[in-house]
């Protein structure tokens, strides 16, 4: 075989050559005095690239499974977020009843509804009586405001000067 470099060489690019395939290809190869040594150090530097390349695969894979894990807890977090409002709300509940039926003065239940039903209806009757109320004001105003309009207008009238009708005679100085 002719003497080649390295750079000329064909090495596959997903497989990784070790020493003794690297060597191997090399065999027939004449080599000139000092590129053994440098042949050796070539190799040394490319194993420690080799084993570069395992480390960034490694720290990727380890980054991977710490994102996939970061993901796992935050949908455990969300889901005991659910599960703490579940509680409270539960809670809430259960003490709200725990209220009712320590008072005596409850009735229970058929009473609640018809004192519920009770209030809302009085709370309408008071809605409705404030709305009669106020449109009677509005009511109120717009005549008031039509009386002054029209007062107003008698006003006007009045104060305008009187027209005299019938002869009107006019006087001469000094000469009668």
């Amino acid at each position: 075989m002719s003497l080649m470099s390295l750079e000329d060489q064909e090495i596959p690019d997903n497989s990784i050559l070790n020493d003794n395939e690297m060597w191997d290809s090399m065999e027939n190869d004449v080599l000139l005095p000092g590129e053994s040594s440098y042949i050796k150090t070539l190799t040394e530097e490319y194993n420690d690239l080799v084993a570069i390349n395992k480390t960034f695969s490694k720290v990727n894979e380890n980054l991977q499974e710490a994102r996939n894990k970061l993901r796992q807890f935050t949908k455990n977090i969300e889901q005991t977020d659910e599960l703490l409002d579940l509680w409270i709300n539960i809670l809430s509940q259960s003490t709200h009843t725990q209220q009712l039926l320590s008072d005596p003065s409850w009735e229970g239940i058929t009473e609640e509804r018809r004192r519920i039903i009770e209030e809302t209806e009085r709370e309408e009757k008071e809605r409705q009586d404030r709305e009669k109320e106020a449109h009677e004001r509005e009511e109120q105003e717009r005549q008031i405001a039509i009386e002054k309009a029209k007062e107003a207008e008698i006003a006007k009238l009045s104060n305008k000067p009187k027209i005299k009708r019938g002869r009107t005679t006019t006087k001469t100085r000094g000469r009668n």
